[in-house]
């Protein structure tokens, strides 16, 4: 047997030793790194439930926010309804209160027409009747 065999066993099992002496170690470290990885996930899940529940809070708010201004539309639509109703009947009322005072109005224009061409009549008759009796009595005399 030579120097290089005797090299190469003594190197084997100075490595084998080595790595048996060394075993707990290496794998104590992995097992450490193997549970800090396992807490951050653990924590990284943790966190993904409290983001996913919050999110469902929300997203439940949303609709419920959402169907509250629906209905708020449709109580703002039923009142600006009954607003113009109401100012349609409100308007009608005016205009007919209008009409009636013009048609008032009218009637007693006509009526005051009527008086003043009576008493124009009156006069002109009258007048006339004067030049009338005024000539006779010239022609009598």
């Amino acid at each position: 047997m030579t120097a290089a065999f005797w090299v190469g066993l003594s190197t084997f099992i100075f490595v084998l030793f080595v790595v048996i002496k060394s075993y707990k170690a290496i794998f104590s470290y992995f097992d450490g790194q193997q549970k800090d990885i396992q807490g951050k996930l653990s924590e990284a899940e943790d966190v993904f439930q409290k983001a996913h529940d919050l999110y469902e809070s929300y997203r439940e708010k949303m609709e419920t926010l959402e169907l509250e201004a629906e209905q708020i539309l449709k109580e703002a639509n039923k009142t600006y309804q009954a607003i113009i109703d109401n100012a349609d009947v409100a308007v009608d009322k005016i205009v007919i209160k209008k009409k009636n005072e013009l048609a008032r109005h009218v009637e007693a224009c006509k009526h005051q027409l009527k008086q003043q061409i009576l008493f124009k009549y009156a006069d002109l008759i009258a007048s006339d009747l004067r030049l009338n009796s005024g000539s006779s009595s010239n022609t009598l005399n």
